[in-house]
């Protein structure tokens, strides 16, 4: 091994260390030459290395690895959720009631025919309280009212049976839902009785159109007040003339054409 420095005398000197495949020496010393201050001094420095040994011989085979031959579950049922039960194990699951546990257990073969046992554990719940009754309807009263406001619910008399509601009046409808534990509740709805609409015009009749749409005489005279034929060549007189109706006439109107 040799060394060279390079920048010797400044604060930043650099040293090379120089190793063929040569070198058969372990260890041993360099002396490097160095400067500090102008002054010149050897320092020795001392190293070691490590040779890669030969390759050594293989070594033997290892145990043969094993696998997961079967497995079996099985089930019992316990009082404890801590201690593994000692009764029968079954592989079908059983009942278990409220509040007890049921432990699972897990027997793992290996294919070097060693086995493994695990253990799981749960518990049934127990049941909750009872909670409250119901609250059901026990039964409805609907009543009636009529008022003038359409907006605030009447104080007066409520009757179960639909009174008359005048035009431009309002309905009522209260609804008492009475429930199964004691209390109730009322509902209210409203309707308003629509006004009388104004005289429409007479129609046509269905064949044609007539003389008068007003045969009634319930908008005026149609034009008629009287009518006579009293000319001297006229075999037969005839008189038409507007009056008033007589009770028997079927019409809705006061007046009547007699001839």
């Amino acid at each position: 091994m040799t060394a060279s420095i390079a920048s010797n005398g400044t604060t930043t000197p650099v040293i090379t260390f120089a190793v063929t495949t040569s070198m058969k020496t372990a260890s041993g010393t360099v002396s490097i030459p160095v400067t500090v201050d102008g002054k010149s001094f050897t320092r020795v420095f001392s190293y070691s290395i490590v040779f890669k040994g030969a390759t050594g011989d293989k070594g033997d085979s290892g145990a043969a690895g094993k696998g997961v031959k079967s497995t079996a579950i099985a089930y019992q049922v316990s009082s404890s959720g801590t201690t593994t039960p000692t009764g029968t194990w079954s592989s079908s699951i059983p009942a278990v009631a409220a509040g007890q546990y049921l432990w699972t257990r897990t027997i793992i073969t290996y294919t070097d025919n060693t086995t493994s046992t695990m253990y799981s554990v749960g518990r049934m719940g127990t049941n909750g309280t009872n909670g409250n009754a119901g609250n059901g309807v026990s039964s409805t009263a609907i009543t009636y009212q009529a008022s003038t406001s359409g907006i605030t619910a009447p104080t007066g008399t409520w009757s179960s049976s639909i009174p008359t509601v005048a035009a431009g009046s309002y309905l009522w409808t209260r609804t008492i839902i009475s429930y199964t534990n004691g209390t109730s509740s009322t509902i209210y709805s409203v309707g308003k009785m629509g006004n009388t609409g104004a005289q429409g015009v007479p129609g046509e009749s269905i064949n044609g159109k007539m003389l008068y749409k007003d045969p009634e005489f319930k908008l005026g005279w149609n034009g008629v007040n009287k009518y006579s034929n009293s000319v001297a060549d006229v075999k037969a007189k005839l008189v038409v003339e507007r009056i008033a109706k007589p009770s028997d006439a079927p019409t809705q109107s006061g007046s009547f054409l007699s001839h």
